[in-house]
């Protein structure tokens, strides 16, 4: 319960209320926006947004780096990883398999008489 009351106060200064409306401005929004929408005979709501201001001043700093192509033959993943362990499963459920039965789709396919 001391918890609970800890995170709440926490919350309280990481989130003032505010006691009055943000500025803002009204848009229309379309009630409905999916497949066969048309402006034409679409119906619009109003809101209230507020105005969310750019923490940024001026243009942005032009890139100092390119991307560069490589090949995924130099990519390694890191033994430990959640990518490697997740490869190391897949790795050993296709090891485990049979290779007639791997193969069997691919030589009936092929007009082969699958074993």
């Amino acid at each position: 319960e001391e918890l609970a009351a800890q995170s709440r106060r926490q919350r309280e200064v990481a989130l003032p209320r505010q006691t009055e409306p943000a500025a803002g401005t009204t848009i229309a929004c379309p009630l409905y926006s999916g497949p066969g929408f048309g402006k034409a005979g679409a119906k619009y709501t109003e809101l209230h947004a507020i105005n969310l201001h750019s923490p940024y001043q001026g243009l942005p700093e032009p890139p100092t780096a390119t991307l560069q192509q490589f090949s995924l033959r130099r990519l390694r993943l890191l033994a430990g990883s959640a990518q490697w362990a997740s490869m190391q499963v897949n790795l050993n459920y296709l090891l485990s398999i049979d290779p007639d039965t791997l193969l069997w789709a691919w030589r009936r396919n092929a007009g082969e008489h699958p074993k």
